[in-house]
């Protein structure tokens, strides 16, 4: 029977690998901050397309459908810097 050598200073591995995760967040700060903002934009348009908000830009109405364009853009953005963050 073979002994391995522990130290105690030395994490468990399940605490290594959050702080690995966590270290990982503040090495890219932006990215979390581009996540949150995509993920707000994406929430806004989603709320304008489900209550119907109307939206006139000097006299021009913008139409619900452009909400649905957008919730899709922002939301497929927000996952994609995600993924990107943890790679």
């Amino acid at each position: 029977m073979t002994e391995v050598a522990i130290d105690p200073r030395d994490p468990p591995p399940i605490y290594a690998q959050l702080g690995r995760k966590r270290r990982s967040v503040m090495k890219k700060p932006f990215t979390l901050a581009a996540v949150a903002v995509f993920s707000i934009v994406a929430l806004v348009q989603l709320l304008r397309l489900l209550m119907g908000w109307e939206v006139t830009i000097q006299g021009f109405a913008v139409p619900l459908w452009a909400s649905g364009v957008a919730v899709a853009v922002a939301a497929g953005l927000s996952v994609t810097v995600w993924r990107e963050r943890l790679q």
